[in-house]
């Protein structure tokens, strides 16, 4: 099967491509990212070879084109001149859908991560089966408190894993719902003939 031009010019320079979107995304992404971080998004997320990742990320720091610097007590990995300078002259060499990859799985890694320290989403063991409590905190009060039934710990963790999706959108799906809600109106007996 022919390659397109994308997998040609990324194979023909993986190394050197990877040092670009790495630089690349350190360079535009507004969130302070730590060595892990990086990992977890770019080798976990399968978008970087493991093996180019690592002699990417050695090279960026003998060259000094990356560097960590402390916030807070924390690490972080920091772009410097020389590797700014690096990525406006060599993204073009990178295609742009691979940089809009890396930088899409990252801001999607943020949003999660950003996600799950907001909001409220456990199992709890129940007599016959699993509870799922699910609540989102806002700054003064709680804006909803939902517990669901799960008859196993299997659907109970799906349950779970689709609220975090979008805790945000369930939420207004329950309160619009909830205000188109209307009385059930019995049926008249004698209108039923």
């Amino acid at each position: 099967m022919a390659k397109t031009q994308e997998e040609f010019i990324l194979e023909l320079n993986d190394n050197h491509a990877v040092k670009v979107l790495i630089c690349y995304l350190l360079k535009y992404l507004v969130e302070d990212i730590t060595e892990d971080e990086l990992y977890e998004i770019a080798v976990a997320g399968e978008i970087i070879n493991y093996f180019h990742y690592s002699e990417a990320m050695e090279t960026l720091f003998k060259t000094g084109a990356i560097e960590k610097v402390e916030k807070n007590g924390t690490e972080y990995l920091a772009i410097t001149p020389k590797g700014s300078f690096s990525v406006d002259e060599f993204k073009r060499y990178v295609p742009r859908s691979f940089r809009d990859k890396l930088m899409t799985a990252a801001l999607l890694f943020f949003a999660r991560r950003k996600r799950e320290k907001e909001v409220i989403c456990k199992i709890n063991e129940a007599e016959n089966g699993y509870y799922v409590e699910f609540s989102v905190p806002d700054a003064t009060m709680e804006l909803i408190s939902l517990k669901l039934y799960a008859p196993d710990k299997g659907q109970a963790e799906l349950l779970r894993e689709n609220i975090m999706l979008n805790p945000m959108g369930l939420y207004w799906q329950i309160v619009s719902l909830s205000l188109k809600n209307t009385e059930e109106i019995p049926k008249n007996p004698a209108e039923e003939d």
